[in-house]
C-alpha cells in the first residue's frame, strides 16, 4: 500500500532495497536546515566538533588525534556518555581541547561559522547529519570519515576532507593538512555556502517534496 519510500541518500536507499523494499518506490530527498543568519568568514582559530558524545559519533578516535594536534585548539559541542571518559582523556593527555557541553541552536551556529573546520569522525553508518548541512550554511568546510552515506554529503577535495574511519593518524594529518593551505579554505567555504544554496535550502526541500 505504500506508494513512495522516502530515503535520505542513495546509499541509504541502496540498503533498504538489500532488505526487500521494491527499489523502483524508494526515492531520495536529503536533509535540509533552515539558513537564518549569513555564512561566517571562519578565522576563529579552532576546529569544532558538534554531536553526541558516543562510541558510535567516533570521538575518542577525535582525541586521539589530538594528542597529534596540541596547538590546534578543539571546541566539542554535545552531550552523551563518553564525556567522563573524555574529560579523564583530556586531563591525562593535557590536550587543547573544550567540551561546551549542549549549547543554543543560534550559539552553535556562531561557533561553525566561526570555525576553521568542522569534524565528523562518525565510525557507524549515518542518516544525513544535520551539522554538515549546518556547516554548509555557515560555509564552514568539513573534514569527515570516509563512511556510508558521508561520501555522498561531504565533496571530497571540494568542501571538505576525508580520512578512513578509526584512523587517528590519519585524522589528524588531514585536519594539518588542511589547515596548512588557507587560500584553499576560502574557497572550500565558498563552495561549502554554494552547496548549501543549491540543493539544502527549505525552498529547494519543499520542491523535492512536492515532485514526490
Amino acid at each position: 500500500l505504500v506508494d513512495r519510500y522516502v530515503a535520505l541518500t542513495r546509499f541509504a536507499a541502496g540498503k533498504f532495497a538489500d532488505g526487500g523494499l521494491p527499489p523502483e518506490r524508494i526515492v531520495v530527498k536529503p536533509n535540509f536546515v533552515e539558513a537564518d543568519r549569513s555564512p561566517g568568514h571562519g578565522g576563529g582559530g579552532y576546529v569544532v566538533y558538534a554531536g553526541r558524545l558516543s562510541i558510535e559519533k567516533g570521538v575518542m578516535t577525535l582525541l586521539e588525534a589530538w594528542r597529534q594536534l596540541r596547538d590546534v585548539p578543539l571546541l566539542v559541542v554535545g552531550e552523551g556518555p563518553l564525556r567522563g571518559a573524555m574529560e579523564r582523556e583530556i586531563a591525562a593527555h593535557d590536550l587543547p581541547v573544550r567540551l561546551l557541553g549542549l549549547q543554543p541552536r543560534e550559539r552553535v551556529l556562531q561557533i561553525i561559522a566561526e570555525a576553521d573546520l568542522e569534524v565528523v569522525t562518525s565510525e557507524w553508518y549515518e542518516g544525513f547529519p544535520l551539522v554538515i548541512v549546518e556547516a554548509y550554511a555557515m560555509g564552514t568546510p568539513v573534514v569527515c570519515s570516509r563512511i556510508g552515506s558521508l561520501v555522498e554529503i561531504v565533496a571530497d577535495g571540494e568542501t571538505g576532507f576525508m580520512y578512513e574511519p578509526g584512523n587517528a593518524a590519519a585524522l589528524a594529518s588531514t585536519v594539518r593538512q588542511a589547515l596548512g593551505d588557507p587560500a584553499r579554505l576560502r574557497e572550500f567555504r565558498r563552495r561549502a555556502r554554494h552547496r548549501y544554496d543549491a540543493l539544502f535550502t527549505p525552498e529547494r526541500n519543499f520542491r523535492l517534496l512536492m515532485d514526490i
